[in-house]
């Protein structure tokens, strides 16, 4: 028997008993249990990333933004906060995606607290002030962190988030809101910073993230030299689209304006009987792949 299933601690016992051959958890409820059976990882395109509201101050500047990039631990994140469920990424596409291979990422995935530092002493922000916040002569880093409390791997990840600015003096506090609440306060914009996911098409098009109605809700609209109102990276992106820009140009772009900050992508699990015997592959589309290469032992003991 197969069966795909998101949220039940059963479904792990029912495994195990022998109730059924194979269970696909895209482990998108963020919790993972443990099961005494083959375990096969599957990559997914679904994007964990910072979101921005364009009306706080302090992340309508550049150097914010890329100084809190590079100064958050992906790596970190990855291995405790998703429990290494997931993929380090600091640009928006797939680090599998096969248009990325001769991409370079100049961001790191562990924290470079010296290189934030320089970025954001660069900027202005040199003092800390009386509350113990990172300021320049006009504005201190301190902003609220929006994230869904019904998920144990954002919770855990966000706290990781907030201790790592705050090797900086960034301050950040949390706001944890129950799934449906947190819909709504992101969908109204009414937050600062939240951490958010997407589940990308196959094409990698990252075009919700220039929208500003719908999911995800993290447009960057910002006001030019001339006064004219400019969505961070989109008319770039309409380049890679109609072929005039390469992907490669764009991504190092990407890594110096960060209008919204990518953390990982997120990978699900297969779990499957111990009596399955031939490779069991899935992908994040086909989650029985092959399944008719799959072989299974009788109660005898033969195939």
């Amino acid at each position: 028997m197969l069966f795909e299933e998101n949220n039940s601690e059963g479904m792990a016992y029912g495994l195990q008993i022998g109730n059924y051959d194979y269970w696909y958890n895209d482990l998108s409820g963020g919790k993972y249990t443990r099961v005494n059976a083959g375990l096969g990882v599957v990559p997914t395109n679904s994007l964990v990333y910072l979101g921005f509201n364009d009306e706080k101050s302090i992340f309508t500047e550049n150097a914010v933004r890329q100084a809190l990039s590079t100064l958050i631990d992906r790596t970190e994140i990855v291995s405790q906060g998703f429990q290494g469920h997931a993929t380090p990424s600091a640009l928006p596409f797939n680090p599998a995606w096969g248009a990325m291979k001769n991409v370079t990422v100049t961001t790191k995935m562990e924290a470079d607290v010296d290189g934030a530092k320089a970025i954001l002493e660069q900027a202005g922000y040199t003092s800390i002030n009386h509350y113990g916040y990172r300021c320049s002569t006009t504005q201190s880093l301190t902003c609220n962190l929006t994230v869904c409390k019904d998920n144990e791997f954002k919770v855990a990840a966000a706290r990781q988030i907030k201790d790592q600015l705050a090797k900086l003096n960034f301050n950040v506090r949390i706001i944890e809101l129950s799934y449906d609440d947190y819909v709504k306060t992101i969908n109204a914009g009414e937050y600062e910073m939240y951490l958010g996911e997407i589940m990308l098409p196959a094409n990698m098009k990252i075009t919700p993230f220039f929208s500003s109605s719908g999911a995800p809700n993290c447009e960057l609209r910002l006001v030019d030299e001339n006064g004219l109102e400019f969505t961070v990276c989109y008319d770039e992106y309409l380049t890679v689209l109609s072929g005039e820009l390469q992907l490669a140009d764009f991504c190092r772009l990407f890594e110096y304006e960060m209008p919204f900050v990518p953390v990982c992508y997120r990978n699900g699990v297969e779990i499957y009987s111990r009596d399955i015997t031939s490779d069991v592959k899935g992908t994040c589309y086909d989650n029985f792949y092959n399944i008719d290469s799959w072989k299974v032992k009788n109660k005898n003991g033969g195939k």
